[in-house]
């Protein structure tokens, strides 16, 4: 029986293999760098696999222990060849990382920035807030931001699914021109129509669709309503009465962040959506720039 799972064992680690070197041959573009690299590793992989025919069967002859080490070398060659192209890649995308997770850590802190502004002009306006009034602008701030995090995601998923992902950016690219140009109201009644279809319609392909650019009005409408979030319609009031003129300060200073939120989600798509290219088309390998 063991002889059995050795073999499906085997095949398995064979076709694993083939289709790694398939991989490497097509997907990426070699270079001197990468000749050497890959020569190395394959030069180490022979060496462990015949130091480790040695230990397991000394007895053997120098045939079959060449047969078995250069089978072990292969499978060795390929997780070492592999690890070595995916940090290879990881090395090539660094620059889309830094930038994307710049723009992350700068939208988590304007986000507090917000929340600061925001807690400020209530209690210079003489507002008080009760606990459990703060606990529950809290955590509606906290369930705006998860729910723009889940809407990301559903874009994302959505643009990088299937075989047509190029074309799929360009329709969120479409669809964001045209959703910028409409009112909240039409944005609204555009979004119970989707909720509508997606009810109704029975083609998965056309719901993911549906769901995806449900996710990108949802994500349009939560960043132009929020500034008529409670705190700021509070906040307004307040702005009214005897600290008009630094409720008006606080007010540009909350829009100028809201704005660089806006540019900051646009600048996120954009970075994510070049890493997702540059990863999809066949890399160069090489220690140079990036090209």
């Amino acid at each position: 029986m063991w002889i059995f799972w050795a073999l499906v064992s085997f095949a398995v680690l064979a076709w694993l293999g083939y289709a790694w070197l398939a991989t490497l041959s097509t997907k990426y573009e070699h270079t001197v760098e990468s000749r050497v690299v890959l020569a190395f590793i394959w030069i180490l992989a022979l060496a462990a696999a015949w130091r480790i025919s040695v230990q397991v069967a000394p007895g053997w002859s120098v045939a079959p222990r060449v047969i078995v080490a250069s089978a072990v070398g292969f499978g060795l060659f390929t997780i070492f060849s592999f690890a070595a192209v995916s940090l290879w890649c990881s090395l090539l995308t660094r620059e889309f990382d830094e930038k994307i997770a710049a723009l992350e850590e700068e939208e988590a802190a304007l986000q507090r920035r917000l929340d600061i502004l925001r807690w400020e002009s209530l209690r210079g306006g003489g507002v008080e807030l009760s606990p459990a009034k703060v606990d529950m602008e809290e955590a509606e701030a906290r369930k705006t931001t998860e729910e723009a995090r889940d809407l990301r995601e559903i874009l994302e998923k959505w643009q990088q699914s299937g075989g047509a992902a190029r074309v799929r950016s360009l329709k969120v690219l479409e669809w964001k021109e045209e959703i910028s140009r409409a009112a909240n109201a039409e944005i609204v009644q555009e979004i119970e129509a989707l909720e509508r279809e997606i009810r109704g319609e029975e083609d998965e392909i056309k719901i993911d669709q549906a769901k995806a650019k449900l996710a990108l009005l949802k994500l349009e409408l939560l960043e132009r309503v929020g500034a008529s979030s409670p705190v700021s319609l509070e906040r307004e009031k307040v702005g009214s009465g005897s600290q008009k003129g630094s409720g008006k300060s606080e007010t540009m200073v909350e829009a100028d962040v809201r704005r660089r939120l806006q540019e900051i989600h646009r600048e996120l798509q954009a970075a994510e959506t070049g890493k997702r290219e540059f990863l999809r088309g066949r890399i160069r390998l090489t220690w140079r720039a990036r090209s």
